[in-house]
C-alpha cells in the first residue's frame, strides 16, 4: 500500500499535466514564432530589424525570445506539428510534477501537494500554451528549487547553476519574474505561481518582481521593490 499511494499520485500528476497540455492552442503567434526561428537558423543571426512586417518593415527589433523561436522551428522542421505538441505535453507535465515535488520537499503532505498542483494546473490551463510563456512557469520553479537547495545546506553549489538558468531564461522568455526574497513559509505551495500565472510569487515579507528586459547579449537590467507586484 505504501508504494501504491506514490504511484497513484504520480499517475494523477502526469494525467493532469497531459490533460492541461491538450487545451486547444490559443496562441495566435505560434507560426510567427516558428517563422522567426526559421529566419534565424537560415541567416545564422538574430534579426536587429523587423523582417516580416509590411507596414513596419525595417523598424528596430529587440528580439528577446529568439531561443524559443529556434526551438519551436527545429521541432517543427524535424518532427512537424506532432513534435511541437509532444514538447508542450512533456513541458507542462514536468511543470505540474515539479510544483508538487517542491511542495513535498518543503514539508507538505504528498496528497496535499499533488492536489494543489493539479488544482493550480486547472486554473492556469489556458496560459500553459505553446508559447515562450511556458518557460516562465518552468524557470520560476527551477529557481525556487535552486534557492531551496541552497537553504537546505547545499551551500553555494546549487547557485552555480543560477547564471546558466538566467541566461537561458532571458533569451527564451524575456521577462523572468517571481523571484522570492524568502522561501521559508510558502514555498511548499509553489503551485501558487500557477494561479498567479507566473507574474509574481507571494512571500511573508511581500512580493518581489525582477524584470529582465534585455537579451543576455546586451545589458541586463534588474529591478524590484518588496511589497509591490
Amino acid at each position: 500500500m505504501s508504494r501504491l499511494v506514490p504511484a497513484m499520485l504520480g499517475a494523477t500528476l502526469v494525467a493532469f499535466g497531459v490533460w492541461t497540455a491538450l487545451e486547444p492552442v490559443g496562441a495566435t503567434d505560434l507560426y510567427w514564432l516558428m517563422a522567426a526561428g526559421r529566419w534565424i537558423v537560415g541567416h545564422r543571426e538574430i534579426p536587429q530589424i523587423d523582417v516580416f512586417s509590411y507596414t513596419y518593415a525595417g523598424a528596430p527589433w529587440t528580439n528577446q525570445e529568439w531561443l524559443t523561436q529556434i526551438l519551436f522551428w527545429e521541432l517543427f522542421e524535424h518532427g512537424g506539428g506532432t513534435a511541437v505538441a509532444l514538447f508542450r505535453i512533456v513541458t507542462t507535465t514536468a511543470i505540474v510534477c515539479l510544483a508538487a515535488w517542491l511542495g513535498v520537499r518543503r514539508g507538505a503532505a504528498p496528497v496535499a501537494a499533488a492536489a494543489t498542483a493539479c488544482a493550480a494546473a486547472v486554473v492556469s490551463r489556458p496560459n500553459l500554451d505553446i508559447r515562450p510563456h511556458l518557460f516562465q512557469f518552468l524557470g520560476t520553479l527551477l529557481l525556487i528549487g535552486l534557492v531551496d537547495a541552497c537553504r537546505r545546506g547545499g551551500g553555494l553549489r546549487p547557485l552555480v547553476l543560477l547564471p546558466l538558468l538566467v541566461v537561458v531564461w532571458v533569451n527564451a522568455h524575456f521577462k523572468p519574474t517571481g523571484i522570492p526574497t524568502d522561501t521559508t513559509a510558502t514555498v511548499r505551495f509553489t503551485d501558487v505561481s500557477f494561479v498567479l500565472n507566473g507574474i509574481s510569487y507571494p512571500m511573508p515579507d511581500g512580493v518581489v518582481n525582477f524584470d529582465v528586459n534585455a537579451p543576455a547579449t546586451s545589458t541586463t537590467v534588474f529591478s524590484g521593490t518588496p511589497g509591490t507586484s
